[in-house]
Order: structure tokens, then sequence, then C-alpha cells
């Protein structure tokens, strides 16, 4: 039990969790583990074509606590702090127009030898389930070869 942490972006409506990214989700484990790097690669300005970093650079970022409030309750109340009213009910739609991109983010920041992937799942094709990396017959990661694309 305790106060839960989660990354938000005020103008892109996106968000993530530790929870997300095989973390757990309370303030050190935010502000000193895999949500603390995820935030530091959205906020890098680098000229990248890989679609995360610096994805977020110069949006206004909110890093909040749950405080025994469900996720859509805290999405409701950051959008009336920043935009005066929410734009839809968090009871009818639990994110509304807020898109977790933690489960997306978690395998580009895997693939770049940013965070280790901890929860492999041994599929028949030799990859991990979750972040698409080779794994070996007792179900580690093998180097940092990508899977080739199929295109």
């Amino acid at each position: 039990m305790g106060i839960y942490f989660g990354v938000f972006n005020v103008d892109k409506r996106e968000w993530f969790s530790g929870h997300d990214l095989e973390s757990g989700a309370k303030w050190w484990e935010t502000t000193n583990g895999p949500p603390a790097v995820a935030l530091l690669t959205l906020l890098k300005v680098m000229d990248t074509k890989d679609g995360w970093t610096g994805r977020w650079a110069g949006d206004r970022i909110v890093v909040r606590g749950d405080y025994g409030l469900d996720w859509g309750e805290v999405l409701e109340e950051i959008e009336i702090r920043h935009y005066g009213h929410p734009s839809w009910s968090w009871e009818n739609e639990e994110e509304g127009p807020w898109k977790n991109i933690g489960e997306e983010l978690f395998p580009f920041l895997v693939a770049e030898g940013a965070l280790p992937c901890e929860r492999v799942v041994k599929p028949e094709n030799g990859y991990c389930s979750r972040c698409d990396w080779p794994v070996d017959h007792h179900g580690k990661l093998l180097g940092v070869v990508l899977r080739k694309s199929s295109l």
C-alpha cells in the first residue's frame, strides 16, 4: 500500500507509471528507476526518427501521486487544474482522451538498452512476448540483437 506515482504529459494527454515499465511506482522507484529513464528519454532533445526520443520535449509534464484515487480520477483532476474542466467523465470512460503509453514505450526502452526486460515469457518462436527480444531455452535474453523486420 502507499502512494503510487504516474508521469503525465498535459499537452499530449499521454501518461505512464512505473508499473507499465516492469517497475514499482512509489516515489523512490519513480524518480530513480525505469520511470525516470523513460521520462528522460521522452524529454531528450535529439535528432532521431524513432518516435520516442524527445517526444515530450517542451511539453508540460506532471509527476503526481494517486493518493488513493483511481488513475481516471487523477487524470480528471489534472485536466481541471490545467484546462479548467475535464473533457470527459472518468466514471464513464476510464482514461477518456488520455493514452497510457507505457506498454508501447517499454519495448523501445529495452531495445535501446535503457531498461532490462525482467518478465520474459518464452514463446515458441524464441522471442520474449513482452519486449520481442530473442530468448534462450531457459528464458534468458540473448544479447542486444533485435528481431529483424519482416518488411
